[in-house]
């Protein structure tokens, strides 16, 4: 199973648990995803998506302190 589609599964699941919070978080990650599957123009590698996520992992840190530093 991929990450996407475990990503898909989690989502899933948060929806029917109604949890907001987690809802939310899969589907940045998973539109993230979908946008370097589509600059790359084709289908990303296990590593291209661990990068992708790492990616994303940094930016909300770096967000999570500037807006505490405002």
């Amino acid at each position: 199973m991929s990450i996407q589609e475990q990503l898909r599964a989690d989502l899933k699941t948060a929806m029917r648990e109604r949890d907001e919070r987690r809802k939310t978080t899969i589907r940045m990650a998973l539109a993230a995803l979908k946008n370097a599957q589509v600059a790359k123009n084709a289908e990303l590698s296990p590593q291209d998506e661990l990068v992708v996520l790492g990616k994303e992992i940094k930016q909300l840190k770096d967000s999570i302190v500037e807006f505490e530093r405002g």
